[in-house]
């Protein structure tokens, strides 16, 4: 099942996106600080974070730059009026918008991870079209970037 993560000061709206999430199938846990709010998301296994943008304002900057800086993979969706997230949902906040900007996360990140493929040590990255071999880029030669710009050559290399 998808866990929620919520972090809001608004009783009100906690519990209305708790229930609605719930009805809607997903896991919900909810906090109302940041600081909680990171513990939980390294103890457990959660799938998204809903933040009240209007959290401890001075330190949501550092909560998304703390998950972003320790390569914490969740998706981040803001509720409030858009400020640079990877997402917002205006207030009130209506289920079906609210869905639809989760499913959006979701999709980018699916997407972002199928751009590399892996074989054993080596490592393709398919949108910038590098060959990564145990972290060191492998310059290509003449003919592989000839091929690489035509097009000509497309496989999809499997485990």
């Amino acid at each position: 099942m998808v866990k929620i993560l919520i972090a809001s000061k608004d009783l009100i709206l906690e519990r209305m996106l708790s229930v609605t999430l719930t009805i809607n199938g997903f896991s919900t846990v909810t906090t109302k600080n940041l600081r909680e709010a990171l513990s939980i998301i390294e103890i457990g296994k959660i799938n998204m974070l809903l933040i009240d943008q209007d959290m401890e304002a001075e330190n949501l900057r550092a909560f998304l730059d703390t998950i972003k800086g320790q390569n914490i993979d969740v998706p981040v969706l803001l509720l409030g009026d858009g400020c640079g997230e990877w997402a917002h949902v205006p207030k009130p906040v209506e289920f079906p918008v609210l869905k639809t900007r989760m499913n959006e996360l979701f999709r980018k990140k699916k997407s972002l991870a199928e751009r590399f493929i892996q074989y054993g040590d080596m490592q393709i990255d398919v949108v910038r079209r590098l060959v990564i071999v145990k972290d060191s880029i492998v310059n290509l030669g003449l003919m592989e970037e000839i091929i690489s710009k035509s097009n000509w050559l497309s496989a999809k290399v499997s485990n």
